[in-house]
């Protein structure tokens, strides 16, 4: 184990309430035999609290629309309303789409995904009109209202970017979770020729101010970090050390989810300080996650972005594979596609784990589920669940 002194020392159950940064960073830099026992420790904790189950979530893709008033250099999705590609779906086609996939394929997480404030362009405004909407939001409730009414087990997931505590009070109703990656929190990437100057609510005092805003209207969250955007080894442990912090502090986060940047068709000319995290990185990264973040918050590492190499990410202390469709592809990474859920269960099952099915919110919230989810979810989620809070296997997909 690391050297450490005081209060700083690990425990059962990770680091101490005030963990230093820069023990962190020691952590993020380990070598092999440090490595390996933080690994452990990562490991330990994962299994006290999650016992031998990793999770997964069946999940359709949905990009409602990909106009977005960020324009971080990192994005394969987003684009301005004149540039090629852009387009808006109507609310009823997107609904249909998921209504013929849910049958199909067993669907139980919609991904509900756009560019960040797509209506800040006058062209979105007059499409959105068009269709007999204010703005936005009240769009963005048609589709997930449709969603909840229209379909047998589908449940939203909503991952819009900054929305006001206001507009999160509108989409309660419809909409089992939310998602905001709080990325790494350093204002220094809003700045010079960096992956946010043009994105101002990539700042991550809106990215916090988000999550506790979930606190307040009480919608479970999910965020998390990106490594390889830029960001130096001290700016990738304050963001940890943050989140740590509002774990710790706040009852409506259900998992940190750990990302590597990986290049794709736009980002690979865009952003020329970007670099995809090694394997080791994204490994000590998950482990020190793992450690720092409440002991009963899930901690996610998406596979398909690991080519290959994911079943790492369970000997890291991860829990979690995230939402992996067996239909649409990853819109935000569109060359790097999912493996089977087939594969995914042969790669768990290997390293002494089982694979099961779970929704957009987690067990934890669901048995507290009238505090967290509105009536029309909570009977929709109750419908499918087991005693555990997972997807009852009889609904389970193949």
């Amino acid at each position: 184990m690391m050297t450490t002194t005081g209060t700083d020392k690990m425990t059962s159950t990770g680091l101490s309430d005030k963990p230093r940064l820069d023990l962190i960073v020691q952590m993020l830099t380990a070598d092999c035999s440090k490595l390996i026992d933080i690994m452990s420790q990562a490991c330990k904790i994962r299994d006290k609290h999650f016992g031998k189950i990793i999770t997964y979530s069946r999940k359709v893709f949905i990009p409602l629309t990909n106009v977005c008033s960020n324009d971080c250099l990192y994005c394969n999705f987003s684009r301005r309303p004149w540039e090629k590609g852009a387009f808006i779906l109507r609310p009823d086609v997107a609904v249909e789409l998921v209504k013929k996939w849910e049958q199909k394929f067993k669907i139980k997480e919609v991904l509900v995904c756009t560019g960040e404030r797509p209506d800040t362009f006058a062209e979105i405004r007059e499409k959105l009109k068009s269709w007999g909407f204010r703005n936005f939001v009240e769009y963005l409730c048609e589709f997930l209202y449709k969603v909840i009414t229209e379909t047998r087990y589908a449940v939203p997931h909503v991952n819009v970017g900054y929305l006001t505590i206001e507009e999160l009070k509108q989409i309660r109703d419809y909409t089992a979770s939310v998602g905001i990656m709080l990325e790494i929190a350093s204002p220094r990437l809003c700045t010079d020729e960096l992956p946010h100057k043009n994105s101002p609510s990539k700042h991550p005092k809106y990215r916090i101010d988000f999550i506790r805003a979930c606190e307040r209207v009480r919608i479970p969250v999910t965020t998390g970090t990106l490594i390889g955007i830029c960001e130096t080894i001290d700016e990738r442990a304050r963001t940890l050390l943050i989140l740590h912090s509002l774990t710790m502090q706040l009852e409506c986060i259900q998992e940190v989810i750990v990302q590597n940047y990986m290049p794709g068709p736009r980002s690979a000319t865009r952003c020329t300080c970007c670099e995809p995290p090694t394997l080791t990185d994204m490994v000590r990264t998950i482990a020190t996650t793992r450690l720092l973040v409440k002991p009963d918050v899930s901690v996610q590492a998406p596979p398909n972005l690991a080519l290959g190499a994911y079943g790492v990410y369970i000997l890291a202390g991860a829990n979690d594979w995230g939402g992996v469709s067996p239909v649409t592809i990853d819109y935000v990474n569109p060359t790097y596609p999912w493996p089977s859920i087939r594969m995914l269960k042969k790669v768990t099952e290997s390293l002494g784990y089982e694979l099961r099915e779970r929704l957009p919110v987690y067990p934890k919230f669901i048995k507290n589920s009238r505090t967290w989810l509105s009536d029309i979810v909570r009977e929709k989620v109750h419908q499918i669940i087991d005693d555990t809070g997972l997807v009852d296997k009889k609904y389970e997909g193949e």
